[in-house]
């Protein structure tokens, strides 16, 4: 009788490990500080409009940021990270598209959602991500306005 021989698969890349199979008193790998740009994303205020029938969707402007700031992070190559707790500072660069009367924490909402969804987060609750900072920085120039993140661990 011949013997079968299973074929492996190759492993995965990237394996996700949710903190709660490590045990109570395990310790997550450290993160590598993870920093790239994105375009200033629409308002929270304004992220989401109610549709007769529907209900609340995404709204036009709200959309079209994620097609483009996901499309900025695939060509910075950010890659997804290993969920541990980690904090998110988010530096915003004034200029156009962000007007000076604006409130900057109204940047972070979008942003956490962002990562969230392109897998450089698990998720944004406070089991993965205990710390958010953001600081505006007055224009330079003439330029576009431009969100700096940096998303790192709690040892780095």
């Amino acid at each position: 009788m011949p013997i079968r021989v299973k074929k492996l698969s190759p492993p995965r890349k990237v394996q996700r490990i949710e903190a709660g199979e490590l045990g109570a008193h395990a310790e997550l790998p450290p993160l590598s500080p993870t920093v790239f740009m994105v375009l200033i994303p629409p308002s929270t205020n304004s992220l989401f409009c109610n549709v007769p029938g529907v209900g609340r969707v995404k709204s036009r402007e709200y959309r079209d940021w994620i097609k483009a700031a996901t499309a900025d992070l695939r060509l910075q190559r950010v890659r997804g990270t290993t969920p541990v707790p980690c904090q998110i500072q988010v530096i915003i660069r004034g200029g156009r598209g962000f007007p000076e009367r604006r409130d900057c924490d109204n940047v972070l909402k979008p942003i956490l959602d962002l990562l969230v969804s392109n897998g450089i987060l698990v998720k944004d609750n406070v089991r993965y991500v205990n710390g958010v900072s953001v600081r505006y920085v007055p224009r330079d120039g003439n330029a576009a306005a431009r969100c700096t993140v940096m998303v790192k661990g709690d040892g780095d």
